[in-house]
């Protein structure tokens, strides 16, 4: 697996990075990170290919098995954008008041 990241675009409240994962079946993924410079946040983009990199078949899949439309719903009034990760690259969905429900 191949664990370069490349930059993207960078400004002064965040970078966008690029990192390709490879999957199983030779297939190259790509998958975008955002870190925040201020407060320190990392992000990734939301997309089916993040969705494919975590075990599920596409973004919608992703959210039934997880928190579940409804709560996401509530949470962002739809589908974000953007999820948080952490340093050990785990996801959580994460709404304004930074709760977690993951």
């Amino acid at each position: 697996m191949k664990n370069d990241y490349r930059l993207i675009s960078i400004n002064s409240q965040f970078r966008d990075m690029l990192w390709e994962y490879t999957t199983e079946d030779g297939n190259t993924l790509p998958i975008i990170f955002r870190e925040w410079f201020a407060p320190p946040r990392i992000q990734a983009r939301f997309d089916d290919n993040f969705a494919l990199c975590n075990g599920y078949p596409d973004v919608k899949t992703m959210i039934e098995e997880t928190v579940g439309l409804g709560t996401m719903l509530l949470m962002f009034g739809g589908v974000p954008d953007w999820i948080d990760i952490d340093r050990q690259g785990q996801f959580m969905f994460v709404n304004a008041n930074t709760q977690n429900l993951n």
